[in-house]
Parts: C-alpha cells; structure tokens; sequence
C-alpha cells in the first residue's frame, strides 16, 4: 500500500507499488477424534488451520481456526452434524496505515462521514451451527454467528 515512488500509494502520483514477488502460507489440520461403535463416520472431529501472508500485497495479513463437530449426535439423524468454531484475523499493518491516511486527507474521522475509510485491526468471530440432512440430495444448516470488532 506504498506508492511507486516510496510514499503513500493513496496521493502517489504514480499510483501504488507493484511487486513482483509476493508470498501466503497455509496449513491445516483435522482429525477425527470419536468414533461411534456401529458406524466409523460417526463421532467427534477437530480442525486447525491458519495462513500468514505478505502485508505489502494482502490486506489479510494472518488467519488462525479451530473448530470441533459432530456428526451423527443421534442415532435418529445419523448424517446431521453439530460444530462449533473460532477464527482470528489480523489485518496487514500496510492496509491500515493506508486506511488511516486516507481518512487524515479526507477529514473523516468516523462511520457518519460517507469519506471514512474503516481501520482495519484484527477480528474474531465464532459460530455454533447445525447441519440438518432431511433427505439425501438436501442440507440445511442454520447457525448462530458472533463477531468482534468485525472487518
């Protein structure tokens, strides 16, 4: 979010920098760690993920998740699922410091001007969620979602 010629990107003449290199990484993990005795898919599993990423190109700077479901909780409803689960974002330093000068430009300094630009920081969210298969071809999955500090 630099400019071309080394200030910032948003009053840069010649625009934003372009990079020719940039990175992410990823990695992610589940295992299931119940099992019901008469069918092995049913029982409890848990993930984690996350990502790290170049703040100068992504405005995601990194993301980490956890979550655990259920599938199968009753024996009447074998291919429902229950979860719950929890993910942190940080936003690129890059993007907010941007973010900031174009509200320090504008003047804007909160959500009532339509010139504010929001300042990204870090979020966290988590959901709980049922998944309901009534019949084969169809899922439902109505779920309870909070976020803080979102965006």
């Amino acid at each position: 979010y630099s400019g071309k010629s080394g200030g910032a990107g948003a009053t840069d003449p010649q625009g934003y920098a372009e990079h020719d290199s940039t990175w992410f990484m990823y990695a992610g993990l589940n295992q299931q760690i119940t099992r019901h005795a008469d069918d092995p898919l049913r029982g409890m599993s848990v993930s984690l993920s996350g990502s790290l990423s170049d703040q100068r190109s992504n405005y995601i700077h990194s993301a980490v998740a956890a979550s655990m479901r259920y599938r199968g909780l009753f024996d009447a409803r074998p291919e429902d699922w229950i979860g719950f689960g929890l993910t942190w974002i940080d936003m690129s330093s890059h993007y907010a410091r941007n973010q900031r000068y174009m509200n320090q430009l504008s003047g804007a300094t909160d959500y009532n001007d339509p010139a504010y630009q929001p300042v990204a920081g870090h979020s966290l969210n988590g959901e709980l969620y049922y998944r309901f298969r009534p019949v084969s071809w169809l899922e439902l999955q109505p779920g309870l979602q909070y976020w803080h500090r979102p965006g």
